[in-house]
């Protein structure tokens, strides 16, 4: 079946528009039906402003801070500390390189009255098209997508009569961006050059059966029934270039890309309603949630196929910002770029279980872009070893972004949450060459850091200074122990499983780690520090990371598994069913979603997953948005919702026990899923379930011999309790598992 997200109104911004991408080149197609726009980006490409290169030599800085946190506390420490670094050059908190359109090419007919009007993201094939019928008579058609593996965007346009059109590239008038014409024997190319004389080309060309006349930046287009445009993006490295007219016809390219995309796309399904329902537009579903208050249950089904799309629309070539690999704007919220502190990872967080290595792969490979930056961020700041992975990062990760009131120079946990989906592409591939080359040197080189920056006092190793991320200081972030932890044991499974010797310090420092803690009041600590009120009013979720990303801590913890449980209640209240919160978010409501489902909290969870839609923290194609009421680009929910289905229904406790409907809100109850990866090479080729019927029937299929337990989740109704099966899989195999609950 294909699946599109079907449209009846035109996109007045660019934030509504219909997006295409390849994980290089992104593209948003928006307007109305006489003038629409196709703005694309470059995941690459940044406003360079040069001002993110100079940081502080604030080590001989750092025995006076931790003096002061103890005697003044960390509010008089932070701006202690932000005033020696300003007195050394540091030019304060500076915003990253800003995300940037690098083209817009706008298309302009005479006006004229319509009589109907539809536009739709193919999400099957990975084609965006907009289509008009005017009241004249003319059917006119617009059809844009991004081949993967190409620096090229491909456009058609068709009508069933003749018709006059107007293209022309824009001139942004943006500071620190200089753009002009340049001759080539073919088309209209226009050369972009930054401050520091690099950039990148667009050059369009075009084939027609009507009439052009090309002058400056535009194309006059006449009697055209059919238009084709290529668009080809080459960065500065690559000049000069001689381009040439497209060797394959654009029906042959278009043939390979929807072939190469939809393969992609159909290694996984996912239904829960009538397919019929796909039919709806967007428009008739928001009008049916809005008359009978009940979310269709489609739309849940829907979310998670566009999710999808997203996902390998912006992946393939490297890191997903913010807005993944789309903007309309040189001021994008947090300048579109990398954001380390939970962004960045929710927006990966769905490649492993979608069976998507190959663009887990490219992460890794931008990441070690940064690998530099990191050292010279630890450095300059730390004098140790090792990484330290700043918040926010674009062109470069070198850490500017902080002051007192934004101490985030003070959260070292970036590079340890990093590194477990370093470990998470191991477990799911199991390839060793990535394990030993890649996986294991990362981790080590964050446990090397930590060596030198953490401090023994009475016995345990002391975090000072220490953030939990956006929310508050405080010695012994709960996070910065569990995070490291995690790449301490997995460090010590790697090493073993290679049979190299373990260092000796990893073991007395895993040792020495504090141990978690509960308040008076039964509630997890954020902090360990007595000086640190908790806070629970906010959009971070960091003191829950050994619960819902390490899973450290289970059931079998139980004081500190129920002060998880209270501080999750005291979190849902304060925050996210608070109409006073200190902001929406979209990924507080994944993380909360996350943190219930481990927790198994479904009221909480299934009010989350209702809140992004009721709220409409999306836009009408459902490309997610940061805030409420669609504001703010940002794909971060995107990103982790595929994921976040598959814990519902599929749910890894550990590498070897997998739970089945662990949390099961009331539209999850009946369906059927296909190509959810999980550890160690064993692939859910179906399952298929009915809860209210009590039944359920899995395949699973095995790429090496392995060991699986499988047990049910608490289910409503279940009155033959948690049933178990301990699943041995031979290399090869295929099982098929019944349930009857």
């Amino acid at each position: 079946m294909i699946k599109q997200i079907k449209l009846s109104q035109p996109a007045n911004c660019w934030e509504e528009g219909l997006i295409a991408g390849n994980g290089e080149l992104g593209v948003i197609l928006f307007g109305d039906s006489h003038e629409e726009r196709l703005i694309g980006s470059h995941h690459r490409l940044f406003l360079k402003r040069e001002d993110m290169n100079f940081l502080p030599d604030m080590a001989p800085v750092l025995p006076d801070l931790r003096r002061m946190i103890e005697t003044d506390g960390y509010s008089k420490a932070s701006q202690y500390y932000e005033q020696s670094a300003l007195a050394k050059g540091y030019q304060g908190l500076t915003m990253s390189d800003p995300f940037h359109p690098i083209f817009e090419l706008t298309f302009k007919r005479q006006q004229a009255s319509v009589q109907h009007y539809e536009r739709q993201i193919d999400l099957t094939h990975g084609v965006i098209q907009t289509s008009v019928i005017e009241v004249a008579g003319p059917v006119i058609t617009k059809e844009v997508f991004v081949p993967k593996g190409q620096s090229k965007i491909y456009v058609k346009l068709s009508s069933n009569q003749p018709l006059a059109v107007t293209i022309s590239l824009s001139d942004f008038q943006e500071e620190g961006l200089f753009q002009k014409m340049v001759p080539v024997k073919q088309g209209l190319c226009q050369r972009n050059t930054y401050g520091d004389q690099t950039g990148y080309e667009t050059h369009l060309t075009w084939e027609t059966d009507g009439n052009a006349c090309a002058q400056c930046s535009q194309v006059s287009f006449t009697e055209v029934t059919e238009l084709t445009l290529q668009l080809e993006v080459v960065l500065s490295d690559k000049w000069p270039v001689n381009y040439q007219l497209p060797t394959l016809s654009y029906g042959d390219q278009r043939q390979q890309h929807v072939r190469a995309f939809s393969q992609r796309f159909n290694q996984t399904d996912f239904s829960l309603a009538d397919s019929q329902e796909w039919q709806k537009t967007q428009e008739e579903l928001m009008a049916e949630l809005q008359v009978t208050q009940q979310i269709p249950t489609i739309f849940f089904e829907k979310l998670y196929h566009m999710s999808r799309y997203v996902i390998l629309s912006y992946s393939g070539k490297g890191l997903p910002n913010l807005q993944g690999i789309w903007t309309g704007t040189f001021a994008p919220a947090w300048s579109g770029d990398y954001t380390f502190d939970t962004n960045v990872q929710l927006a990966i967080s769905s490649l492993a279980s979608l069976g998507l290595f190959e663009e887990y792969e490219q992460v890794f490979r931008h990441l070690a872009d940064f690998y530099d930056d990191f050292e010279i961020n630890a450095k300059s700041y730390y004098n140790c070893p090792g990484y330290l992975v700043p918040v926010h990062a674009s062109t470069t990760a070198r850490h500017v972004h902080w002051n007192s009131e934004w101490p985030l120079i003070f959260w070292t946990a970036g590079g340890a949450w990093l590194a477990h989906f370093y470990f998470e592409l191991w477990e799911y591939q199991q390839d060793e060459v990535f394990l030993k080359k890649v996986c294991l040197p990362f981790h080590q080189q964050i446990i090397a850091f930590y060596l030198s920056f953490l401090q023994e006092k009475e016995g345990e190793v002391l975090f000072q200074p220490s953030y939990s991320a956006e929310n508050g200081m405080g010695d012994n972030a709960t996070m910065d122990i569990a995070a490291l932890k995690e790449v301490l044991v997995h460090t010590i499974e790697m090493l073993t499983m290679l049979k190299e010797p373990l260092p000796e310090a990893y073991l007395p420092l895993l040792q020495s780690l504090p141990a978690y803690d509960v308040s008076e009041n039964g509630v997890l600590r954020e902090w360990l520090d007595l000086r640190t009120s908790e806070n629970f009013n906010h959009r971070h979720f960091s003191q829950f990371y050994p619960i819902f990303q390490s899973k450290e801590l289970t059931k079998t913890s139980e004081v500190l598994w129920q002060g998880a449980q209270q501080a999750y209640t005291e979190k849902m209240s304060a925050w996210l069913l608070n109409d006073q919160a200190d902001t929406s978010s979209s990924h507080g409501r994944i993380h909360a979603i996350m943190c219930g489902i481990s927790l198994e909290r479904l009221e909480e969870v299934t009010e989350s997953f209702e809140l992004l839609i009721r709220r409409r923290a999306m836009y009408s194609t459902m490309v997610t948005s940061h805030y409420d009421h669609g504001e703010v680009f940002n794909v971060d929910a995107n990103g982790a919702f595929p994921k976040v289905i598959h814990d519902c229904l599929c749910y890894m406790e550990t590498p070897e026990h997998l739970t089945l409907f662990k949390l099961v809100p009331y539209w999850l109850e009946k369906g059927k899923m296909s190509g959810i990866f999980l550890p160690k090479g064993v692939i859910i080729n179906q399952i298929v379930w009915n809860i209210k019927e009590g039944q359920a029937r899995i395949e699973l299929y095995a790429s090496q011999r392995t060991e699986l337990t499988i047990s049910l989740g608490n289910i409503p109704g279940n009155k033959k309790g948690t049933a178990i099966k301990v699943l041995e899989l031979a290399k090869g195999q295929t099982k098929i598992v019944d349930w009857y609950f």
